[in-house]
C-alpha cells in the first residue's frame, strides 16, 4: 500500500460520520405502469423505521418525512448488491427504492430508464396507503441515483422528464440511448463519482463526457484515486468476477474504504439538496477542497448558492 492510500485508510478508520439514527426496514412492492401495457415493475424499498419513543408514540403532532432516492443497479446486479452504501443512506434518513427490472444478460437501457422515471413519479403513493409502514412518511424530495448501467439510465430518465431534485451517479456507463447525450438535457444538481482504476467504464470515456455534457448549473465531478468500478458502494461478487475476467481487477481500494470515502462527500451534498441543510453545503466545500485521494471538477461551490 502506498503512502497516499495509507493516509486515506487511517483517516477513514478514525472517522465515523454516519451514526445510526434509524433501524432499517425492507419492503417489496410491485408497481403497474398502465401507459406501457400494464407493465409490472417490482421494487425493493429500504426505509428508516421510527424507533420506539419517537414523536408518534409520545403524542406529538410533528411527523418525520423522509426524502426518496431511486437507486438504479448496474449490469446483472440487484438491490442486494449495494448493502454498504444503502446502509449509510437509510441511517441518514432516506428511503431508498431499487428497481428490480432489467437484471438479465440483455437489458434494455431505454426500458430501464422509463422504469426509473415511473418509480420517481409514483413512489409517493406508498405514503398515502394507511396499511403501508411508510404511511405519511414519504417526503417530497426526490433524487435519482445509480451505478454503472443504472447511472447511465438515470441520466436518460432525467432527460425523459423524471421529476427529481438531484442526481448522483457512480461509475456511470454510456448507455444506449446515450447517457452523454441525455446529460445535455439534465439541469438538476448533479454529483458524478468516478474511479481512477475503473477499466470497465473508464472515466475519460464515460463519466467525464457526462460531466461536461450536463446542463446543470451546479455539478461536481469527483475522481477517486484507486477507485474501481465494482467497489462503488457495492459488494457484488458477480461484478468483481467480471472485473477479474476483464483483466483489470488490480486491488485498489476496498468496498469499505470506497464507501466511507464516497460518504464524506455524498452525505453533506444530499443534506444540502434534499434536506435544505445550508451548513452541509459549506461542509461539502470544505471536504472537497481539503480532501486527499481525490481529484475534482465543479461548476461552482455549493455555499455560493446559499441566500
Amino acid at each position: 500500500m502506498n503512502h497516499a492510500a495509507l493516509l486515506i485508510l487511517v483517516s477513514l478508520m478514525a472517522l465515523n460520520p454516519y451514526p445510526r439514527e434509524y433501524p432499517a426496514g425492507v419492503l417489496s412492492l410491485k408497481l403497474t405502469d398502465t401507459e406501457r401495457g400494464n407493465r409490472k415493475i417490482p421494487v425493493k424499498v429500504f426505509y428508516p423505521e421510527i424507533p420506539p419513543g419517537s414523536n408518534e408514540e409520545t403524542g406529538e403532532t410533528s411527523v418525520i418525512k423522509f426524502p426518496v432516492i431511486c437507486f438504479a443497479h448496474g449490469y446483472q446486479m440487484s438491490a442486494d448488491s449495494y448493502g454498504p452504501l444503502c446502509r449509510i443512506l437509510t441511517d441518514e434518513g432516506y428511503i431508498v427504492v431499487f428497481p428490480c427490472t432489467e437484471e438479465g444478460v440483455f437489458p434494455s437501457h431505454k426500458t430501464y430508464a422509463a422504469d426509473i422515471a415511473f418509480i420517481i413519479a409514483r413512489i409517493g403513493d406508498i405514503g398515502t396507503d394507511p396499511s403501508s409502514p411508510l404511511y405519511n412518511r414519504v417526503g417530497p424530495a426526490r433524487c435519482l441515483m445509480g451505478h454503472s448501467m443504472g447511472g447511465g439510465a438515470s441520466y436518460v430518465a432525467a432527460d425523459m422528464g423524471a421529476q427529481a431534485d438531484a442526481i448522483v451517479t457512480f461509475a456511470a456507463f454510456n448507455t444506449r440511448p446515450s447517457s452523454i447525450k441525455a446529460a445535455a438535457g439534465v439541469t438538476i444538481p448533479a454529483l458524478v463519482f468516478a474511479g481512477s482504476g475503473d477499466c470497465i467504464t473508464p472515466p475519460e470515456e464515460h463519466q467525464l463526457p457526462v460531466y461536461h455534457s450536463l446542463a446543470s448549473k451546479s455539478k461536481t465531478y469527483i475522481l477517486i484515486d484507486g477507485g474501481t468500478h465494482c467497489n462503488m458502494g457495492s459488494d457484488s461478487k458477480k461484478c468483481n468476477a467480471g472485473e477479474k475476467l476483464s483483466g483489470c481487477h488490480n486491488g485498489g481500494l476496498s468496498t469499505e474504504e470506497m464507501t466511507s470515502l464516497i460518504g464524506r462527500y455524498l452525505i453533506p451534498w444530499l443534506r444540502f439538496y434534499l434536506k435544505n441543510d445550508k451548513g452541509s453545503g459549506r461542509q461539502f466545500n470544505q471536504e472537497l477542497t481539503n480532501g486527499t485521494g481525490i481529484e475534482y471538477l465543479r461548476s461552482e461551490p455549493l455555499a455560493e448558492q446559499i441566500q
